[in-house]
């Protein structure tokens, strides 16, 4: 990718196949995307006034050298985004939260919408990616106690958001800028535009619970900042279960045969810890915000 770097954009990178490289306190990375050059540009000029109205650092997707704000590769269309570096803290997450908040109904997506996009996410890895696994792999029996594990969560996820659906409604009822994934607390992460999408504020906060960034410690101190109600507590509990970051690795893999072999072995290293906090949070959210209990949750 350094020669399409090159020649697309002129910056100058070492590594052959590096997709992201960082300049001059400046993170840069290749987003792969679907938008034409007007939809580019105006989420260019939403990301721009985020930033500008919460931090003043620098975001903003690279005009290629011939002034347009993405180009075809080998691998489809792609653009360039900068941001900025800068230290990024879960107040931050927060605020963002806070000026972008609303109740209006033409933004709200539906439970019903979500349960739909997890079914077919599950459906994928149970019947597509779990048996073409090679069985003669010296770590199988880990890494297919792995994925049947987090087939299992993902079961309990569904489940659980067909019942807030019938229990408490379909639309959720308060919304905000929101990211797809939180993978790291990083400035990037916090401002690609690639990456923003309209949802319940607790789409971020299960990613910062699961990464271990919000903890017993202050989980109290930071759902302070949200008026929590019984519909934001259960969407919380759903989708700290749902395994959303092994589910992505995993389609990930089957696309590009990518080797993810070191991040199965952790999920299975690391089950019986995802477990306590899965089943911390169950009780705390149980007890607050008198939430449907899990019964197999319950007992632990």
């Amino acid at each position: 990718m350094h020669t399409f770097i090159y020649d697309k954009y002129g910056y100058l990178v070492e590594d052959e196949y590096a997709k992201e490289f960082t300049y001059k306190n400046w993170k840069f990375r290749l987003e792969a995307n679907q938008k034409n050059e007007k939809e580019l540009e105006e989420l260019n000029q939403f990301i721009m006034g985020v930033d500008n109205l919460l931090f003043k650092r620098g975001v903003r997707i690279i005009s290629t050298r011939d002034f347009r704000l993405s180009s075809l590769s080998e691998f489809g269309q792609l653009s360039l985004v900068g941001v900025n570096e800068f230290n990024v803290s879960i107040s931050d997450i927060v605020l963002m939260h806070q000026h972008f908040i609303s109740n209006r109904e033409k933004t709200k997506p539906l439970i019903s919408n979500i349960k739909e996009i997890w079914i077919e996410k599950t459906d994928i890895v149970e019947n597509k990616i779990l048996p073409s696994l090679k069985i003669d792999n010296y770590v199988y029996e880990k890494i297919s106690i792995s994925i049947i594990h987090a087939l299992g969560l993902a079961e309990n996820a569904i489940q659980y958001l067909q019942d807030i659906s019938l229990d408490i409604g379909d639309s959720i009822g308060e919304v905000t800028l929101t990211h797809k994934r939180i993978n790291e607390l990083t400035s990037y992460e916090l401002l690609n535009p690639f990456n923003l999408i309209i949802d319940s504020p607790m789409r971020d906060i299960a990613d910062l619970y699961n990464l271990d960034l919000i903890n017993e410690s202050n989980l109290d101190n930071i759902l302070k900042n949200y008026q929590m109600d019984l519909q934001k507590a259960s969407l919380l509990l759903a989708r700290i279960i749902y395994p959303s970051s092994l589910f992505d690795m995993l389609e990930e893999h089957y696309s590009i045969k990518k080797d993810i072999t070191k991040e199965l072995l952790s999920y299975y290293s690391t089950i019986n810890k995802k477990m306590k906090k899965i089943n911390y949070i169950h009780n705390y959210l149980v007890n607050r915000y008198g939430i449907r209990p899990i019964n197999w949750l319950s007992l632990n």
